[in-house]
């Protein structure tokens, strides 16, 4: 976990955009971090700034599939689902190991009622990231208790 992760796992969004600023300005995860700060100024509901910097990015970037997993959760916070869906829709079919893409599609489908896509998709985050403690706590909150026991027993193991 990156410091900026340590910060929002805490709740503390407005250290954790600070640091993800600072995260994504250069180095291997950079794209990722950017995105985590859209997301931690989502958390903060500083949508209109989320908002500039996932347009910019995207439009600066079209390619960049973190680029549009930010704006695609910018388009869910702001109440546009269908515009999320297209966006994370057009990831998966140009980069489909994006995890935190699959993630974000579960919640919208999941949220639409359609728990069996909402399962696949979560399924194949948590396959893509298995190190992601957001996407495995999202599926491990979704799974029977039997499941649960299971995974606990085989991480303890």
């Amino acid at each position: 976990m990156s410091p900026g992760d340590v910060a929002r796992s805490h709740g503390n969004y407005a250290k954790a955009e600070t640091l993800y600023t600072d995260e994504s300005k250069s180095g291997p995860d950079a794209d990722r971090a950017h995105a985590a700060l859209i997301r931690a100024q989502i958390r903060q509901s500083k949508i209109v700034d989320a908002e500039k910097d996932a347009v910019a990015w995207s439009a600066a970037q079209p390619g960049n599939s973190w680029a549009l997993v930010a704006l695609a959760e910018v388009r869910w916070r702001q109440g546009r689902p269908e515009d999320a869906i297209q966006t994370l829709d057009s990831i998966r079919s140009n980069d489909y190991c994006n995890a935190q893409a699959h993630a974000d599609l579960a919640t919208v489908y999941r949220t639409r009622g359609l728990y069996a896509s909402a399962n696949r998709e979560l399924s194949t985050a948590r396959h893509l990231d298995p190190i992601d403690d957001d996407i495995e706590s999202e599926w491990m909150r979704l799974q029977s208790r039997t499941v649960q026991l299971a995974e606990v027993t085989q991480y303890l193991d």
